[in-house]
């Protein structure tokens, strides 16, 4: 606070920070590893927190909840601000990104290509990188104790191929974000990191798989593989048994989910579930163990479904946190299978705000979507698309709070 004093910040601006309590300052210094003007997204923002540590609470629940509550208190405080009116992105405006660098000290900072950094890496714990080159820029530094390493968002442009040989230096790592990096390979060393909590490469479109040895990561929680060029999974999956976070929505070359995912009895978010021809627990029925669901899912290639009383044994009625579900067969097959597909798909009427459902050929729509319609009042956004052999439309009529409705192809 003295070296606050002597700054040229407002005075009431540092009277701010002086009044939040030890666990919003923490997190409101975190922030400076971000250059100005940096936009992000608070569910990001807040699974870094908690992968770092930052959030003590008993259950994986209530750390989101508490993450939640610190960041509305820091937007409310106007420490953050949305972005030009954007519901889901903020910033910082540049004298609070100031008052985060003055307060944040040695622990954290950034390294960028072209200019010499002023951290201090043997007290660097926190640090961002726009760069390849800041991971093994000079071997003689000590940055063993370095906890976070985070991509700035742009694209690394040291190597062409983006190999990295190894973290080996970095053993206490927690945080690897590579967010919109053109790494090719994650090093093989991967696994050797057992401090690991959040792995990010979404956006990520140059690598195509993952060690296998990624599967000795036992503490890692989030994996984070947004619209990244991911073609599979390793198949040790099934071992992560802390993995809370599997986001694999916009993976198009990813065909199949890993073997035994089912046994995943911790994952909370899982974006896409792609549906496997074969029945080698990659299938529809694995959804039944994964009750701590909640938010968006989408479950993709239903025409590779076997039987519907598989799509049956899926369960879907058992997640009551689901709030979005989007239901896909890859191309129409005319018959009785579909209707009872979709039957079975059945989902909880607690929290369901959006359903979308792709190229479905049943000539009606199950009893859930006709009879049961009314008991989804939560309902704001409804999307039939390609549902061109449908000749009697559910009765949208009886959703009171409705907001969003789009028929596309509805040919009949």
């Amino acid at each position: 606070m003295w070296d606050l004093e002597e700054s040229d910040l407002p005075a009431a601006l540092s009277l701010s920070y002086y009044f939040l309590s030890t666990q919003l300052k923490q997190c409101f210094a975190y922030c400076s590893v971000f250059p100005k003007d940096h936009k992000f997204k608070k569910q990001r923002l807040i699974q870094l927190w908690i992968a770092e540590g930052f959030i003590r609470r008993n259950t994986t629940r209530m750390k989101e909840k508490a993450g939640d509550q610190y960041f509305d208190d820091l937007l409310h405080r106007s420490f953050f601000q949305h972005y030009y009116g954007s519901k889901y992105t903020f910033v910082m405006h540049d004298l609070v990104h100031d008052l985060a660098q003055a307060v944040s000290g040695e622990l954290y900072g950034r390294f960028e290509c072209g200019m010499k950094s002023s951290c201090n890496f043997k007290e660097t714990r926190y640090s961002s990188m726009n760069c390849v080159n800041s991971i093994n820029r000079d071997k003689n530094h000590d940055q063993k104790r370095l906890s976070t390493l985070i991509n700035l968002g742009g694209y690394f442009m040291s190597h062409r191929n983006c190999l990295i040989d190894s973290f080996g230096r970095l053993r206490y790592l927690r945080v690897l974000d590579l967010y919109k990096s053109n790494i090719k390979m994650l090093p093989d060393d991967i696994g050797d990191f057992k401090c690991l909590h959040y792995i990010n490469l979404s956006f990520a479109r140059d690598i195509e798989r993952l060690p296998v040895l990624l599967c000795d990561l036992f503490n890692l929680q989030s994996l984070i593989l947004r619209y990244s060029g991911i073609h599979e999974l390793p198949r040790g999956m099934k071992y992560l048994r802390n993995l809370q976070h599997l986001d694999v929505y916009g993976c198009i070359y990813l065909l199949s989910m890993p073997q035994g995912i089912g046994r995943l009895s911790n994952l909370k978010t899982l974006s896409e579930f792609t549906v496997s021809k074969e029945d080698d627990g990659r299938g529809i029925r694995e959804l039944k163990e994964l009750r701590q669901l909640e938010g968006a899912l989408s479950i993709c290639s239903l025409q590779n479904v076997i039987h519907p009383l598989d799509a049956r044994e899926a369960d879907l009625m058992s997640n009551p946190k689901v709030d979005g579900l989007t239901v896909r067969w890859d191309y129409s097959i005319s018959g009785n299978k579909e209707v009872e597909v979709l039957e079975s798909l059945q989902p909880h009427t607690d929290q369901l705000r959006s359903l979308r459902i792709f190229e479905y050929s049943g000539l009606t729509f199950p009893r859930w979507l006709m009879i049961d319609l009314p008991s989804y009042n939560k309902l704001v956004s409804l999307t039939l698309f390609n549902c061109c052999e449908c000749q009697v439309l559910t009765p949208i009529g009886k959703l009171p709070q409705l907001e969003s409705l789009r028929l596309v192809n509805m040919m009949k």
